[in-house]
């Protein structure tokens, strides 16, 4: 998105915010009936008809505080479903889905960061990400911060506030450079499948099956039956087949009692090596070097590889279509000669 389509877009939704709100509401609220703001708009007496009128006449701001001084509006623990909505006459059971958007597009789903309470389900529409992208631009283009690095603090996923920054940057085509986290890492939950290949190196069993045992005791699933293929496009094929956030190899090389092992992880959102370290030691030493601190080592940047990896993938290709070239014309002497 650049600056003159990210202008257009804030300047067309500022012009037609009384026509978006009504177009909205009639279709998402007045047209959905277990919208808990239709239960208050009729409480109220307000029908859509008095609403467009109310808009029409007193413009989008006034429209809003005559319809607060009505009774229309909320607590956060009523919006957020921690509190059933009561009023005299009327009673709404609390319900975290109660406010989701019929109109938006559900493309994926994330938790809410829990800061002020237990963390609710969050859907994500990647239309509504595009539209805040061109707030972010009006952003960076006032600070002059395009060719600054650019970095978060924000909870890791399922956590969704950081992914969401970090995809209305790729929309602008900057990156975001670091992310820093103040919760812990939440690779432990099982959602997340990894790929572990065989390792290279005489002795190297060992080694795969501590870096098999460390994944494992942190609740990731771990699985031993796939083998290497020849593309980054085939292994971002494989793992959004087979979900999978992130492929694991290594190699193992000995020389006399000394002996050294590097671990690579290839994501499977990109299907590029995107991390590798290395132990070196006594061979004696080696293996227990390894379980003792890989995790420290690469669980940052599996958070950023899970976070890749909760990321819409698309098809990597079209159908396979054949080209078979222009048939052959039937010859009746080829049937007389068979």
């Amino acid at each position: 998105m650049g600056a003159e389509q990210a202008e257009a877009r804030l300047r067309d939704a500022l012009a037609n915010r009384e026509s978006n709100f009504l177009r909205v509401m009639e279709h998402g609220v007045y047209g959905h009936a277990p919208s808990p703001y239709l239960a208050l708009l009729r409480l109220a007496g307000i029908e859509f008809a008095d609403l467009q009128a109310l808009v029409n006449r007193s413009g989008l701001e006034d429209a809003l505080g005559t319809l607060y001084d009505a009774g229309v509006h909320l607590t956060i623990d009523e919006f957020k479903g921690r509190r059933p909505i009561e009023r005299p006459g009327l009673h709404i059971p609390a319900s975290p889905r109660a406010f989701d958007n019929p109109l938006s597009t559900l493309h994926y789903q994330g938790k809410s960061s829990g800061s002020r309470g237990p963390r609710t389900r969050v859907n994500i529409d990647l239309a509504m990400l595009e539209h805040e992208a061109a707030y972010v631009h009006q952003y960076l283009d006032a600070f002059d911060l395009w060719s600054r690095p650019y970095a978060v603090w924000r909870p890791v996923p399922p956590v969704v506030t950081a992914l969401k920054w970090q995809l209305r940057l790729e929309k602008l085509g900057k990156p975001l450079d670091r992310w820093f986290s103040q919760t812990r890492h939440e690779l432990s939950k099982g959602n997340w499948k990894f790929a572990v290949f065989t390792f290279s190196g005489e002795g190297a069993h060992r080694v795969q099956q501590q870096v098999i045992s460390s994944l494992r005791a942190k609740g990731l699933k771990v699985i031993t039956n796939l083998r290497p293929v020849d593309s980054a496009e085939q292994y971002r094929e494989m793992a959004a087949t087979l979900n999978l956030v992130a492929y694991v190899d290594g190699e193992y090389l000995g020389d006399g009692d000394q002996a050294s092992a590097t671990v690579y992880v290839r994501s499977g959102y990109t299907g590029l090596r995107a991390v590798s370290t290395t132990f070196a030691g006594e061979k004696r030493t080696l293996v227990s070097d390894v379980g003792k601190g890989l995790w420290d080592r690469i669980s940052p940047d599996l958070s950023k590889l899970c976070a890749d990896a909760s990321k819409p993938r698309k098809a990597e290709r079209a159908p396979l279509r054949i080209e078979a070239g222009t048939p052959l014309p039937n010859r009746p002497t080829d049937a007389a000669e068979q």
